[in-house]
Protein backbone atom coordinates (compact mmCIF):
# COMPACT_ATOMS: atom_id res chain seq x y z
CA UNK A 1 0.00 0.00 0.00
CA UNK A 2 3.14 2.39 0.74
CA UNK A 3 4.16 1.61 -2.74
CA UNK A 4 1.14 2.10 -4.29
CA UNK A 5 0.25 5.12 -2.32
CA UNK A 6 -2.64 4.34 -0.75
CA UNK A 7 -2.10 6.01 2.57
CA UNK A 8 -5.88 6.06 4.19
CA UNK A 9 -6.42 2.11 3.70
CA UNK A 10 -2.62 1.95 4.98
CA UNK A 11 -3.28 4.11 8.11
CA UNK A 12 -5.91 2.20 9.23
CA UNK A 13 -3.66 -1.05 9.14
CA UNK A 14 -0.87 0.54 10.57
CA UNK A 15 -3.00 2.06 13.74
CA UNK A 16 -4.07 -1.64 14.01
CA UNK A 17 -0.65 -2.69 14.31
CA UNK A 18 0.42 0.03 16.77
CA UNK A 19 -2.11 -0.42 19.12
CA UNK A 20 -1.47 -4.36 19.11
CA UNK A 21 2.26 -3.47 20.06
CA UNK A 22 2.92 0.16 20.20
CA UNK A 23 6.87 -0.82 21.27
CA UNK A 24 7.72 -2.72 17.99
CA UNK A 25 10.21 -1.17 16.73
CA UNK A 26 8.91 -2.42 13.08
CA UNK A 27 5.24 -1.07 13.39
CA UNK A 28 6.76 2.60 14.62
CA UNK A 29 9.31 2.40 11.46
CA UNK A 30 5.99 1.55 9.33
CA UNK A 31 4.13 4.69 10.40
CA UNK A 32 7.01 6.81 10.17
CA UNK A 33 7.11 6.14 6.48
CA UNK A 34 3.29 6.58 6.45
CA UNK A 35 3.80 9.60 7.68
CA UNK A 36 7.09 10.63 5.36
CA UNK A 37 5.14 10.17 2.61
CA UNK A 38 2.10 12.36 3.40
CA UNK A 39 5.22 15.11 4.17
CA UNK A 40 3.44 14.99 7.96
CA UNK A 41 7.14 15.07 9.31
CA UNK A 42 6.74 16.23 12.88
CA UNK A 43 4.75 12.93 13.48
CA UNK A 44 7.49 10.99 11.36
CA UNK A 45 9.65 12.53 13.94
CA UNK A 46 7.90 11.35 16.85
CA UNK A 47 7.75 7.70 15.56
CA UNK A 48 11.19 7.93 14.77
CA UNK A 49 12.58 9.20 18.20
CA UNK A 50 10.74 6.45 19.99
CA UNK A 51 11.80 3.53 17.55
CA UNK A 52 15.57 4.90 18.32
CA UNK A 53 15.29 4.99 21.80
CA UNK A 54 14.18 1.03 21.58
CA UNK A 55 16.82 0.33 19.14
CA UNK A 56 19.29 2.69 18.82
CA UNK A 57 21.49 1.02 16.48
CA UNK A 58 19.41 0.46 14.04
CA UNK A 59 21.32 2.09 10.94
CA UNK A 60 18.00 2.49 8.78
CA UNK A 61 16.27 4.23 11.46
CA UNK A 62 19.06 6.72 11.62
CA UNK A 63 18.74 6.86 7.96
CA UNK A 64 14.99 7.73 8.25
CA UNK A 65 15.39 10.24 11.37
CA UNK A 66 18.22 12.12 8.93
CA UNK A 67 15.95 12.46 5.73
CA UNK A 68 13.29 13.93 8.03
CA UNK A 69 15.21 16.41 9.29
CA UNK A 70 16.86 17.72 6.25
CA UNK A 71 13.28 17.74 4.92
CA UNK A 72 12.44 20.05 8.00
CA UNK A 73 15.40 22.46 6.98
CA UNK A 74 17.71 21.16 10.11
CA UNK A 75 20.82 20.44 7.62
CA UNK A 76 23.44 19.77 10.27
CA UNK A 77 21.58 17.58 12.43
CA UNK A 78 20.39 15.48 9.03
CA UNK A 79 23.74 15.19 8.41
CA UNK A 80 25.02 13.98 11.38
CA UNK A 81 21.91 11.34 11.60
CA UNK A 82 23.20 10.19 8.58
CA UNK A 83 26.85 9.77 9.38
CA UNK A 84 25.51 7.98 12.32
CA UNK A 85 23.70 5.51 9.95
CA UNK A 86 26.70 5.02 7.64
CA UNK A 87 29.01 4.13 10.49
CA UNK A 88 26.41 1.29 11.66
CA UNK A 89 25.72 -0.13 7.68
CA UNK A 90 28.72 1.05 6.00
CA UNK A 91 27.94 -1.68 3.29
CA UNK A 92 24.55 -0.53 2.76
CA UNK A 93 24.23 1.21 -1.14
CA UNK A 94 21.29 3.91 -0.23
CA UNK A 95 22.29 4.93 3.55
CA UNK A 96 26.15 5.39 1.46
CA UNK A 97 24.26 7.90 -1.58
CA UNK A 98 22.22 9.63 1.15
CA UNK A 99 25.15 10.21 2.97
CA UNK A 100 27.30 11.36 0.34
CA UNK A 101 24.86 13.51 -0.90
CA UNK A 102 24.51 15.27 2.30
CA UNK A 103 28.06 15.32 2.69
CA UNK A 104 28.48 17.73 -0.59
CA UNK A 105 25.13 19.27 -0.31
CA UNK A 106 27.23 22.94 0.48
CA UNK A 107 29.83 22.13 -1.93
CA UNK A 108 29.41 23.69 -5.47
CA UNK A 109 33.41 23.60 -7.10
CA UNK A 110 33.95 21.23 -9.71
CA UNK A 111 36.94 19.67 -7.82
CA UNK A 112 34.09 18.55 -4.96
CA UNK A 113 31.81 17.46 -7.67
CA UNK A 114 34.68 15.05 -9.12
CA UNK A 115 35.44 13.96 -5.32
CA UNK A 116 31.61 13.22 -4.77
CA UNK A 117 31.71 11.11 -8.01
CA UNK A 118 34.69 9.05 -6.60
CA UNK A 119 32.48 8.49 -3.64
CA UNK A 120 29.10 7.93 -5.71
CA UNK A 121 31.20 4.87 -7.62
CA UNK A 122 32.67 3.44 -4.71
CA UNK A 123 29.35 3.13 -3.03
CA UNK A 124 28.03 1.63 -6.51
CA UNK A 125 30.50 -1.17 -6.25
CA UNK A 126 28.44 -2.09 -3.17
CA UNK A 127 25.53 -2.12 -4.88
CA UNK A 128 25.78 -2.00 -8.78
CA UNK A 129 22.21 -2.66 -9.43
CA UNK A 130 21.38 0.63 -7.63
CA UNK A 131 19.48 3.52 -9.49
CA UNK A 132 19.29 5.89 -7.15
CA UNK A 133 23.11 5.82 -7.25
CA UNK A 134 23.28 5.59 -11.21
CA UNK A 135 20.78 8.89 -10.59
CA UNK A 136 22.82 10.69 -8.38
CA UNK A 137 26.01 10.29 -10.60
CA UNK A 138 24.33 11.67 -13.26
CA UNK A 139 22.98 14.36 -11.18
CA UNK A 140 26.63 15.42 -10.78
CA UNK A 141 27.83 14.85 -14.63
CA UNK A 142 24.77 17.38 -15.50
CA UNK A 143 26.09 19.87 -12.84
CA UNK A 144 29.49 19.17 -14.53
CA UNK A 145 28.19 20.16 -18.11
CA UNK A 146 28.62 16.95 -19.22
CA UNK A 147 25.32 15.87 -20.09
CA UNK A 148 25.93 12.85 -22.64
CA UNK A 149 27.85 11.18 -19.65
CA UNK A 150 24.94 12.14 -17.44
CA UNK A 151 22.56 10.54 -19.64
CA UNK A 152 24.03 7.18 -19.95
CA UNK A 153 23.96 7.08 -16.56
CA UNK A 154 20.11 8.23 -16.55
CA UNK A 155 19.45 5.16 -19.08
CA UNK A 156 21.23 2.34 -16.73
CA UNK A 157 18.61 3.59 -14.10
CA UNK A 158 15.60 3.83 -16.02
CA UNK A 159 16.79 -0.03 -17.25
CA UNK A 160 16.64 -1.01 -13.51
CA UNK A 161 13.83 0.80 -12.73
CA UNK A 162 11.85 2.29 -15.52
CA UNK A 163 8.79 3.38 -13.81
CA UNK A 164 11.30 6.13 -11.81
CA UNK A 165 9.43 9.38 -12.75
CA UNK A 166 12.76 11.42 -10.91
CA UNK A 167 15.05 9.39 -13.79
CA UNK A 168 12.60 10.07 -16.27
CA UNK A 169 12.85 13.69 -15.75
CA UNK A 170 16.64 13.19 -14.94
CA UNK A 171 16.93 12.05 -18.90
CA UNK A 172 15.03 14.41 -20.34
CA UNK A 173 17.11 17.09 -18.64
CA UNK A 174 20.00 15.01 -20.09
CA UNK A 175 19.36 15.02 -23.45
CA UNK A 176 17.72 18.52 -23.78
CA UNK A 177 20.89 19.89 -21.99
CA UNK A 178 22.88 18.46 -25.76
CA UNK A 179 20.27 21.13 -27.48
CA UNK A 180 21.44 24.92 -26.63
CA UNK A 181 18.47 26.18 -28.37
CA UNK A 182 15.98 23.96 -26.35
CA UNK A 183 18.03 24.80 -22.78
CA UNK A 184 17.46 28.52 -23.72
CA UNK A 185 13.91 28.45 -24.00
CA UNK A 186 14.33 26.59 -20.75
CA UNK A 187 16.04 29.08 -18.94
CA UNK A 188 13.07 30.37 -17.34
CA UNK A 189 12.07 27.39 -15.38
CA UNK A 190 15.83 27.04 -14.83
CA UNK A 191 16.19 30.23 -12.85
CA UNK A 192 12.74 29.12 -11.01
CA UNK A 193 14.72 26.06 -9.56
CA UNK A 194 17.62 29.18 -8.82
CA UNK A 195 15.40 30.83 -6.73
CA UNK A 196 13.74 27.65 -5.10
CA UNK A 197 17.22 26.92 -3.97
CA UNK A 198 18.03 30.12 -2.44
CA UNK A 199 15.01 29.76 -0.41
CA UNK A 200 16.37 26.65 0.75
CA UNK A 201 19.85 28.31 1.70
CA UNK A 202 18.11 30.55 3.14
CA UNK A 203 16.32 28.57 5.73
CA UNK A 204 19.60 26.97 6.51
CA UNK A 205 21.26 30.14 7.11
CA UNK A 206 19.01 33.09 7.08
CA UNK A 207 22.04 35.37 7.48
CA UNK A 208 22.70 34.83 3.68
CA UNK A 209 20.00 37.18 3.19
CA UNK A 210 22.24 40.48 3.92
CA UNK A 211 23.81 39.60 0.49
CA UNK A 212 20.77 39.77 -1.16
CA UNK A 213 20.08 43.08 0.61
CA UNK A 214 23.59 44.51 -0.36
CA UNK A 215 23.01 43.53 -4.14
CA UNK A 216 19.27 44.46 -4.20
CA UNK A 217 19.00 46.37 -7.73
CA UNK A 218 21.12 42.86 -9.26
CA UNK A 219 18.00 41.17 -7.52
CA UNK A 220 15.10 43.13 -8.99
CA UNK A 221 17.02 43.09 -12.12
CA UNK A 222 16.96 39.38 -12.29
CA UNK A 223 13.52 39.50 -11.20
CA UNK A 224 12.65 41.50 -14.42
CA UNK A 225 14.91 39.13 -16.57
CA UNK A 226 13.13 36.13 -15.41
CA UNK A 227 9.68 37.86 -15.94
CA UNK A 228 10.27 38.55 -19.07
CA UNK A 229 12.17 35.23 -20.40
CA UNK A 230 8.91 33.65 -18.85
CA UNK A 231 6.34 35.12 -21.05
CA UNK A 232 9.00 35.37 -24.32
CA UNK A 233 10.90 32.02 -24.10
CA UNK A 234 8.59 29.54 -21.75
CA UNK A 235 5.55 29.00 -23.63
CA UNK A 236 7.66 27.65 -26.80
CA UNK A 237 9.43 25.23 -24.09
CA UNK A 238 6.32 24.06 -22.69
CA UNK A 239 4.88 23.31 -26.19
CA UNK A 240 8.15 21.32 -27.17
CA UNK A 241 8.24 19.75 -23.57
CA UNK A 242 4.94 18.62 -23.88
CA UNK A 243 5.04 17.02 -27.31
CA UNK A 244 7.88 14.99 -26.66
CA UNK A 245 6.70 13.76 -22.96
CA UNK A 246 3.25 12.80 -23.89
CA UNK A 247 4.61 10.83 -26.97
CA UNK A 248 6.09 8.88 -24.34
CA UNK A 249 3.82 8.94 -21.43
CA UNK A 250 0.68 9.86 -22.15
CA UNK A 251 -1.04 9.29 -25.77
CA UNK A 252 -2.74 5.98 -24.90
CA UNK A 253 -4.01 7.44 -21.25
CA UNK A 254 -5.40 10.60 -22.63
CA UNK A 255 -6.65 8.64 -25.97
CA UNK A 256 -9.37 6.84 -24.21
CA UNK A 257 -10.74 10.14 -22.87
CA UNK A 258 -10.45 11.85 -26.15
CA UNK A 259 -10.81 9.53 -29.25
CA UNK A 260 -8.82 8.48 -31.52
CA UNK A 261 -7.63 12.38 -32.88
CA UNK A 262 -5.35 12.18 -30.43
CA UNK A 263 -3.77 9.46 -31.56
CA UNK A 264 -3.83 10.90 -35.11
CA UNK A 265 -2.22 14.08 -33.96
CA UNK A 266 0.43 12.41 -32.34
CA UNK A 267 1.01 9.96 -35.47
CA UNK A 268 1.75 12.83 -37.54
CA UNK A 269 5.90 13.80 -38.27
CA UNK A 270 6.79 16.08 -35.29
CA UNK A 271 8.04 19.13 -36.82
CA UNK A 272 4.63 19.15 -38.20
CA UNK A 273 3.20 18.99 -34.98
CA UNK A 274 6.32 21.34 -33.61
CA UNK A 275 5.30 23.96 -36.62
CA UNK A 276 1.65 24.18 -35.99
CA UNK A 277 2.15 24.87 -32.29
CA UNK A 278 5.11 27.38 -32.84
CA UNK A 279 2.18 29.12 -35.41
CA UNK A 280 -0.44 29.34 -33.02
CA UNK A 281 1.78 30.60 -30.33
CA UNK A 282 3.12 33.13 -33.29
CA UNK A 283 -0.47 33.95 -34.17
CA UNK A 284 -1.14 34.59 -30.19
CA UNK A 285 1.86 37.42 -30.17
CA UNK A 286 0.62 38.75 -33.44
CA UNK A 287 -2.52 39.57 -31.92
CA UNK A 288 -0.90 41.12 -28.87
CA UNK A 289 1.02 43.63 -30.97
CA UNK A 290 -1.70 44.97 -32.60
CA UNK A 291 -3.80 44.80 -29.65
CA UNK A 292 -0.96 46.92 -27.76
CA UNK A 293 -0.11 48.63 -30.75
CA UNK A 294 3.46 47.80 -31.38
CA UNK A 295 4.66 47.30 -34.88
CA UNK A 296 4.76 43.88 -35.71
CA UNK A 297 8.17 43.50 -37.15
CA UNK A 298 9.84 45.47 -34.51
CA UNK A 299 7.76 42.88 -31.93
CA UNK A 300 8.83 40.21 -33.94
CA UNK A 301 12.76 41.36 -33.96
CA UNK A 302 12.87 42.17 -30.13
CA UNK A 303 11.46 38.16 -29.45
CA UNK A 304 14.30 37.39 -32.25
CA UNK A 305 16.96 39.59 -30.26
CA UNK A 306 15.90 38.26 -26.30
CA UNK A 307 16.51 35.09 -27.53
CA UNK A 308 19.71 35.32 -29.24
CA UNK A 309 21.28 37.64 -26.39
CA UNK A 310 20.24 34.52 -24.25
CA UNK A 311 21.51 31.83 -26.03
CA UNK A 312 24.89 33.53 -26.43
CA UNK A 313 25.30 34.28 -22.84
CA UNK A 314 24.24 30.53 -22.26
CA UNK A 315 26.95 29.73 -24.71
CA UNK A 316 29.69 31.45 -23.17
CA UNK A 317 28.71 30.18 -19.60
CA UNK A 318 28.49 26.95 -20.89
CA UNK A 319 31.82 27.31 -22.19
CA UNK A 320 33.38 28.56 -18.96
CA UNK A 321 31.92 25.64 -17.28
CA UNK A 322 33.24 22.67 -19.63
CA UNK A 323 36.61 24.51 -19.39
CA UNK A 324 36.82 24.87 -15.72
CA UNK A 325 35.74 20.70 -15.57
CA UNK A 326 38.03 19.48 -17.97
CA UNK A 327 41.00 21.28 -16.20
CA UNK A 328 40.24 20.12 -12.80
CA UNK A 329 39.94 16.56 -14.41
CA UNK A 330 42.73 16.66 -15.92
CA UNK A 331 44.50 18.28 -12.90
CA UNK A 332 43.08 15.06 -10.87
CA UNK A 333 44.32 12.64 -12.97
CA UNK A 334 47.76 13.69 -12.90
CA UNK A 335 49.68 11.73 -10.81
CA UNK A 336 51.54 12.98 -7.95
CA UNK A 337 55.38 14.07 -8.13
CA UNK A 338 58.06 11.31 -6.65
CA UNK A 339 59.61 12.06 -4.18
CA UNK A 340 63.34 13.27 -4.52
CA UNK A 341 66.25 11.29 -4.63
CA UNK A 342 67.94 11.42 -1.52
CA UNK A 343 71.75 12.74 -1.34
CA UNK A 344 74.29 10.09 -1.20
CA UNK A 345 77.32 11.34 0.71
CA UNK A 346 80.93 10.17 -1.11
Amino acid sequence: MLKLKRFPEMEAHVNFLLGKDPESVANLQLAALLHMSQNRLKKAQDYLSSALEIAPESAMLWHCAASVEVDLGYLKKGQEYSLRARQLDPDHAEIARFNIQLANLEKTSVASSLAEIREYEEALALNPESDSLLASIGGVYLHLEMPERAEAYYRRALQLNPMDKANQRGLWRAIQAQNILFRTLCLPMAGVQYVANCRAALRAKPWVILFYLIAAKLVVAFGFWLLLSFVILAPVAWCVEWLVISDIQRVSRIADRLGNWWLRFHQTPFWLRLGGCLALIGGLWWRAFAYVGIDIESGFLFLVGFFVMNLMLLAVWIGIRRLNTWFYSRKASRPPPLPKRPKVER
